[in-house]
């Protein structure tokens, strides 16, 4: 079924995460990408994986959390920044990197962006999913790219967050993305989203 992608969008950053955390962990990204891929598809959006390095970091708490860099630029930004703990926890599998989905060539989707959660440093990033709408920037999905984001917590916290694609696919042999059961969580998902998309035109997801 087709609908409109910012309303598809919209209402699967409402719905889905927490339904998500119900079968996996905080730590899930491969997981979540590939529900997320899944669940545009039903709805008839062109959603590619994206797999990428990531750093996301909180100044003011001195904590960051990074995934996907080499080991020379771990070493690289852990001597530029000695005070920081680095709370980077092992990929799922032998694999490296952070993935998330793009989504009809313009949306980057990030459904487990939660992962940064780190209360006892006094960091809070809840269990949704983050979008980030790339109309009027200058980036290539389809080549080398970083791209850089200031945000700011709930607590009033500034969060500085950078995503850069990154070449390696060994995601695609993990257990993770290999999981049976994701499409027909995918399809839980969409069911909740018809829901909400009901209104718009009637119709239903059979």
């Amino acid at each position: 079924m087709t609908r409109s992608a910012p309303a598809v969008i919209a209402a699967f950053g409402r719905i889905a995460r927490p339904i998500m955390r119900k079968f996996m962990g905080p730590s899930s990204c491969i997981a979540a990408a590939r529900t997320t891929k899944e669940t545009m598809q039903i709805f008839g959006l062109q959603a590619v994986e994206f797999p990428c390095c990531y750093a996301f970091q909180v100044p003011a708490r001195k904590y960051a959390r990074i995934s996907g860099f080499t080991a020379a630029e771990r070493a690289e930004m852990k001597a530029k920044a000695a005070v920081w703990q680095d709370e980077s926890l092992p990929a799922g599998g032998s694999w490296n990197g952070h993935l998330v989905v793009l989504v009809e060539d313009r949306w980057l989707i990030d459904a487990a962006i939660d992962q940064v959660d780190a209360p006892r440093f006094g960091v809070s990033v809840p269990a949704e999913v983050f979008v980030v709408d790339t109309a009027g920037k200058e980036w290539d999905p389809n080549d080398n790219f970083e791209i850089q984001l200031g945000l700011v917590l709930d607590n009033g916290d500034r969060a500085e967050l950078m995503y850069r694609r990154i070449s390696d696919r060994g995601y695609l042999e993990t257990e993770a993305w290999k999981d049976e059961g994701l499409p027909l969580l995918a399809r839980a998902i969409a069911v909740d989203m018809g829901q909400t998309l009901h209104g718009a035109s009637g119709s239903s997801l059979n």
